[in-house]
């Protein structure tokens, strides 16, 4: 496993195609932004197990609004 620390703007690579940035960071939690080919399937790990009727709406959206690309 990796760790690393990033400061709000700062980004790291994963493979030649992945981009991974830190676009807000407060005590506590950060928000990153991911640019990945639409065929990567990104989603929350406490998501995974779980049906498409268990996820809340937006990451529904999201997911099908990614697999349509």
């Amino acid at each position: 496993m990796l760790s690393i620390t990033r400061k709000k703007g700062q980004s790291f690579k994963i493979g030649d195609d992945i981009s991974v940035t830190v676009t807000r960071a407060r005590s506590g939690w950060a928000r990153i932004t991911i640019d990945a080919p639409t065929h990567c399937k990104i989603l929350r790990s406490e998501l995974i197990n779980k049906s498409l009727e268990q996820i809340p709406v937006a990451d529904v959206e999201f997911i099908l609004d990614k697999s349509d690309q």
